[in-house]
């Protein structure tokens, strides 16, 4: 969200439409319109034999694409601490620089899985039938979270 919290906070954007989650520290600098709630998903490659990755065991050695700063990364960074004090292998997080990376990485095995927004997960395998989903988790993990229109705080509307 950098580049459009600073683009909201100094006025250059009216307001901010990017798959962006509500979270307790933004609410402290926007205003938010929220008008869906925030599911994450874990796709693979769909001839993968992983089947199910929806809590903090079943990242234990992975390679996973995340956004670095996103909400995805917290919750991966979060469960990773916690296998960590279990002695279990810590995630491997892969960072991509676009979409077509992220593509790359998945279907070559550079990578093991995607985390991120469930709506564009869902797309990419309705579409290309190269992926499928085996886990989602709500975005404000562990509680619900919801996406919104960002606006500058106090903005009036």
């Amino acid at each position: 969200m950098g580049r459009l919290a600073a683009g909201v906070t100094s006025g250059k954007y009216d307001a901010a439409i990017s798959n962006i989650t509500v979270t307790k520290e933004r609410k402290e600098k926007f205003d938010f319109a929220t008008y869906r709630k925030d599911s994450l998903g874990f796709y693979v490659k769909s001839t993968s034999p992983l089947s199910k990755i929806d809590k903090a065991e079943d990242i234990a050695g992975l390679k996973i694409i995340v956004g670095s700063g996103t909400n995805q990364e917290a919750i991966l960074l979060a469960w990773n601490a916690e296998n960590v004090k279990k002695g279990l292998k810590p995630f491997i997080p892969v960072y991509t620089k676009d979409d077509a990376a992220q593509t790359l990485a998945l279907q070559t095995g550079r990578a093991d899985a995607f985390f991120g927004p469930n709506v564009i997960g869902a797309w990419k395998a309705a579409l290309t039938g190269k992926t499928k989903l085996v886990g989602s988790v709500d975005g404000g993990w562990p509680k619900a979270a919801h996406i919104a229109v960002t606006l500058k705080k106090t903005a009036g509307w």
